[in-house]
């Protein structure tokens, strides 16, 4: 599976496939339920201000901070 572009960057569709290849989903499943978790986690941040998954809330602040 080509998963990355020339540059190094994973495109998110290529993620989608990763994680479905890995996990037996079908990569509309994937997208559709990453999907989901943005739009839950849109509301939340705009309700209260912060949304938390366990393990990856680092990785999000580190993209927060930087934009």
């Amino acid at each position: 599976m080509k998963a990355m572009k020339a540059s190094g960057a994973m495109t998110a569709t290529a993620a989608y496939g990763a994680v479905a290849e890995s996990t037996g989903l079908k990569a509309k499943d994937v997208k559709a339920a990453v999907e989901g978790i943005e739009t839950v986690a849109a509301a939340e941040l705009k309700k209260n201000g912060s949304f938390k998954i366990k393990g990856v809330n680092p990785f999000l602040e580190k993209i927060v901070n930087t934009s």
